[in-house]
């Protein structure tokens, strides 16, 4: 059976990923509480038939959920609102104890600077049993790569999340009729974020990761044609590992007016594994690549919801606090290099 989510806003994330859950009766949508107007919600999604509660600020969004809490015992919230009040939406119902039987899903980014990451790292050591922080890229897509890799640390992990022209001239109407929400997360805490997370799934396999010490960080638009500045970036790392590993990491993320640059690859010396993140279906092969020959060796099946099997009751608020405090450090990690990037970018710029 299903497990019913009130979810907070109505954005992209609820577009792209709630609603075809629903759908697919991966999820029960009981409600959505947003600040847009109902009229303008109803209009985009004709539909969604479930209840919709329209919301004054994020103060009338916790009196609305307190109300629905009443009514509802075991109430999962699903916090998808932008992320500058993922985190306050998060302390005030943890902190009621009016919603103390509710679970609560946290969208990526978690935590947009760094003092928000050392409250949500507080708030897991009482509350952790009741926070799932989202991954669906390790935990939807790149759950078939962890199933086939070698037990022993690969030497080198190469990854690319480059959106195209598609997802670019999408992203650039909505910043010109003045959405900056990219522009303010930038390029690391959106598809950057993806790849660190598939990435941090690999170590725990191993001993863990001790620490990532940033070697080179870029802003994509000094380097590639088709990026604008603020739009990509391009990290070399070095993860070590508490047996003494050590792992280069090679990314590059964002959005630009290039062609689509999606994998994850993990290189073992004697042999490569290699996934494709497809665009428009979520079946991602996995390829073996070994003495010069590629061979498909698994993938999703055809309409497979990657965004749902975090969800399911069988692993939704599932995770081990390691596993929360990992994903804390990978938006950790995302946020250095954002540093970094914007560093090394108002350094170079050309003034008059």
């Amino acid at each position: 059976m299903p497990l019913d989510f009130i979810v907070i806003g109505s954005g992209q994330v609820v577009d792209k990923y709630w609603l075809p859950s629903q759908v697919d009766g991966s999820v029960k949508i009981t409600g959505i509480v947003s600040m847009e107007p109902e009229k303008s919600f109803r209009k985009r999604f004709p539909g969604f038939t479930g209840k919709y509660y329209h919301s004054m600020s994020a103060d009338n969004t916790l009196v609305i959920l307190a109300s629905l809490a009443k009514k509802i015992r075991n109430l999962n919230v699903a916090n998808v609102a932008t992320s500058d009040v993922r985190l306050f939406f998060t302390q005030k119902i943890l902190g009621d104890n009016i919603f103390d039987t509710t679970r609560l899903f946290i969208e990526k980014p978690y935590a947009i600077n760094l003092q928000d990451i050392k409250s949500f790292a507080d708030l897991l050591k009482h509350y952790s049993s009741r926070l799932h922080f989202s991954g669906k890229y390790a935990n939807g897509r790149s759950d078939i790569l962890n199933s086939v890799l070698p037990s022993r640390n690969p030497v080198k992990i190469t990854g690319r999340l480059i959106e195209g022209t598609e997802y670019f001239d999408v992203i650039k109407d909505k910043i010109d009729k003045g959405y900056y929400q990219y522009l303010l997360d930038g390029p690391e805490l959106d598809l950057g974020f993806h790849l660190l997370d598939v990435i941090c799934s690999v170590f725990q396999r191993s001993n863990g990761l001790k620490k990532i010490q940033l070697k080179e960080v870029c802003d994509l638009s000094r380097q590639t044609n088709g990026f604008e500045p603020n739009y990509g970036f391009g990290a070399i790392l070095k993860a070590c590992l508490y047996d003494g590993s050590e792992i280069c990491i090679d990314l590059q993320a964002g959005k630009g007016n290039v062609p689509n640059q999606r994998f994850i690859e993990s290189d073992y010396g004697d042999v490569t594994f290699h996934q494709e993140y497809t665009v428009r279906d979520s079946q991602d092969p996995v390829f073996r690549i070994e003495s010069g020959a590629k061979l498909a060796i698994i993938q999703h099946g055809e309409g497979y919801n990657y965004y749902a099997k975090e969800l399911h009751p069988k692993f939704f608020c599932k995770q081990t606090y390691r596993q929360q405090l990992d994903s804390l450090f990978m938006n950790k990690i995302c946020l250095d290099i954002k540093t970094k990037r914007l560093t090394h970018l108002l350094a170079s710029r050309p003034y008059a």
